[in-house]
């Protein structure tokens, strides 16, 4: 791999990095906002211009509970957002793909809706042990998420995560209800694995990028159409040897 290459690459993964602490940021506003709107309401009807004998509880309890879910869902994104913030620490860690998937899925479902795809993830409670550098393989799972929801028409398609062990690998498979581009999707791949590749006004340097690292990682993507509606990605990652 060339310096310039490699430059790119982290150029790249320092975006993504930036890219997902703007979302989850964005969302802790929103939480918060409607935290404060719902303070500010239930101060009009507690105000001195109710009615004494007008309490309006069902209203109130309405309010609180609004207030509850919103502090709950903001320490539930600060908690992804640390640990994504963490996922920098050390380069080579032990790691539950389940456990990671499930984050970078949360991460990602801000995007899913505003692309309008429901976005879902399907995993077991059983751990399934990779070894690897979370960072890295939270930028290839969440760019191949994005690629995918980039296929799918929007308000009527899904996009689906499940992870599965596969003899000495450990997989994330993104399925998904877009256009089928297998074809297309495995010639841009084997084209940034190949010394020659291609012209660079064939290529999709977003998609060489995610598949040079996935090979740094030690792992492989493989793509598979699904019917007349839908493809594949299959990302394998070495999984951890006990």
């Amino acid at each position: 791999m060339t310096k310039k290459v490699e430059q790119l690459i982290r150029a790249k993964e320092i975006g993504f990095m930036g890219k997902v602490t703007a979302s989850l940021s964005h969302e802790i506003k929103n939480t918060l906002a409607i935290i404060n709107e719902s303070v500010g309401l239930m101060g009009d009807l507690l105000g001195k211009d109710a009615p004494k004998d007008w309490p309006p509880y069902s209203r109130l309890t309405n309010l609180l509970v609004s207030i509850e879910e919103q502090i709950q869902r903001s320490a539930a994104i600060v908690k992804r957002l640390n640990q994504f913030a963490h996922s920098m620490d050390k380069p080579l860690v032990d790691l539950d793909l389940h456990e990671l998937v499930r984050q970078i899925t949360t991460l990602a479902q801000r995007f899913a809706r505003l692309r309008g795809v429901q976005l879902e993830v399907e995993t077991a409670p059983e751990s399934l042990m990779i070894h690897g550098d979370p960072f890295r393989i939270q930028y290839v799972i969440f760019g191949f998420i994005e690629r995918a929801l980039w296929r799918c028409s929007p308000n009527q398609t899904k996009v689906t995560l499940v992870c599965s062990p596969s003899e000495d690998m450990a997989q994330v498979i993104v399925k998904d209800q877009g256009s089928p581009e297998g074809d297309w999707l495995r010639e841009q791949i084997a084209a940034a694995l190949s010394p020659t590749g291609i012209s660079p006004g064939e290529q999709d340097p977003e998609l060489a990028i995610l598949a040079l690292t996935m090979a740094e990682l030690g792992g492989s993507v493989e793509i598979e159409e699904v019917g007349k509606n839908g493809n594949k990605v299959i990302l394998s990652f070495p999984a951890k040897m006990h």
